[in-house]
């Protein structure tokens, strides 16, 4: 059974993200400037209400990742004033997929018994080509194209995890894909705006409402994977 917070917690999350990429979509862009530093920290209250009271090192790691992508929020909130909250909001978020991929590559990869070898063939060299193959047909220049290339391979290394996990039949795999896939996504919404100039109608509500459901994606990921699947508090044992 969900604990009553923790279903009052998840409701406002999406309340609250609604009424944002509302807001954006009817080109308010002030009113989510001071949203947007609360949305996922509300997300991993929410979790740890549901997961209360877990002690387990993956919620520390899911708790870091999101510490880590928060602050990625804010500095990108002032990257208007100078290019550097932009590099910093980028390796904020870098690190907290980094922290993203320790806590599912033992959850997937690992799980499905996958050697080395496979390792590298599955995963380690399909999320290198893939950024390497699609960030130089953006037309971003030297050195932000090799930064976008690893950034956009911590992605597929998340994406290939869940591929993994996906074909062993480890459940929320596909969240865990999708999750990574919206993030990508909106990340290339916002590199197609800031370096080539690209832009489109609701592109700013479309770039925050992919990147909220990939965030409710990956923690909804971990979550099952680690035995509280969609903030269910249930016991379990230790994987």
């Amino acid at each position: 059974m969900q604990k009553p917070v923790t279903k009052i917690l998840a409701a406002l999350f999406a309340l609250v993200c609604i009424v944002d990429v509302l807001l954006l979509a009817f080109g308010n862009e002030d009113i989510p400037r001071y949203i947007k530093p609360f949305l996922v920290p509300l997300l991993a209250v929410t979790v740890l209400s549901a997961c209360a009271p877990c002690k387990e090192k993956w919620l520390y790691l899911l708790m870091t990742a999101l510490l880590f992508h928060t602050a990625g929020d804010i500095l990108l909130l002032f990257d208007h004033i100078s290019s550097i909250y932009f590099m910093l909001g980028l390796v904020s978020f870098l690190i907290g997929h980094v922290f993203y991929i320790l806590l599912f590559y033992p959850a997937t990869a690992l799980k499905a018994g996958l050697g080395t070898g496979r390792v590298i063939l599955q995963i380690v060299i399909p999320s290198v080509a893939v950024p390497a193959c699609i960030v130089p047909l953006i037309g971003i220049g030297w050195p932000m194209n090799a930064a976008m290339i690893i950034y956009a391979t911590a992605l597929f290394v998340m994406v290939t995890c869940g591929v993994a996990g996906a074909l062993a039949k480890i459940p929320f795999s596909p969240w865990l894909i999708a999750g990574a896939m919206l993030f990508f996504i909106s990340d290339l919404m916002i590199a197609l705006s800031a370096f080539v100039g690209v832009d489109f109608p609701l592109r700013h509500s479309l770039t925050m409402g992919t990147y909220l459901i990939a965030q409710a994606c990956l923690v909804s990921a971990a979550l099952g994977m680690y035995g509280k699947p969609f903030f269910v508090c249930n016991s379990r044992k230790k994987a």
